[in-house]
């Protein structure tokens, strides 16, 4: 095992461990998407200063999560859940490919692809930016009043923790260089995008005039 193997296990285990040990509930997420259903929870309780209508909205965003959850088990599936699955099976290939190699020969082997310094440098890029803004996030998720007092990185990004993700993705491709992850990426981005937007709906209805605010004028992916 050389460097970048660590690298990729190490990144692999902070990953795990910020999902059993500091998970961030998303009202986007694919259970919640299945199981809750329209008007569930705090979705009926809209904030008197709230208006995913109002001035500054994005179109996009507005009650895209109520569209979502009033969709049939079938659509359901092909939107929300065969993407999410494709996209575990994506981050699954690097931990088969450390002790199998070979794997990567039937997934379109891209030799002259391999950049380790890139690859690592992304990997590791990505894995704080996503770790350090999830450990940011969670106080304001306690207190359940969401991000409307932007800290740390988010007060450069909406998303940071989505950003960081990408890098890790992007670093991944960098060190197991297969035609399967490059192209791979375009519908990860995609699926979580569409989370993104989903997620906002929700946030835009429910912390009312203090998240529109944060909503205008931080941007949702860095400087994008």
């Amino acid at each position: 095992m050389d460097v970048s193997d660590f690298v990729v296990l190490a990144a692999y285990g902070t990953l795990i461990l910020e999902l059993v040990v500091f998970p961030i509930p998303s009202e986007a997420s694919t259970y919640q998407l299945f199981f809750k259903a329209e008007g569930d929870g705090n979705d009926g309780h809209r904030d008197a200063t709230a208006s995913s209508e109002g001035p500054g909205a994005d179109p996009r965003s507005s009650d895209a999560l109520s569209q979502a959850r009033s969709r049939s088990a079938l659509i359901k599936f092909v939107r929300f859940f065969l993407p999410t699955a494709f996209g575990v099976l994506l981050f699954l290939i690097p931990l088969v490919a450390l002790p199998w190699p070979k794997i990567l020969d039937f997934l379109g082997p891209l030799p002259n692809w391999r950049i380790p310094v890139l690859g690592i440098t992304l990997v590791v890029a990505g894995r704080l930016l996503t770790f350090l803004s999830v450990l940011q996030l969670r106080p304001s998720k306690k207190g359940g009043a969401g991000i409307t007092r932007p800290r740390g990185f988010f007060a450069f990004s909406r998303n940071p923790g989505l950003v960081g993700m990408y890098s890790f993705y992007l670093g991944i491709c960098f060190l197991f260089p297969c035609i399967l992850l490059f192209l791979g990426f375009f519908p990860y981005v995609l699926n979580m995008h569409q989370r993104v937007l989903m997620e906002e709906s929700y946030l835009l209805e429910t912390l009312g005039s203090g998240y529109r605010e944060y909503f205008d004028r931080v941007p949702r992916y860095l400087v994008f």
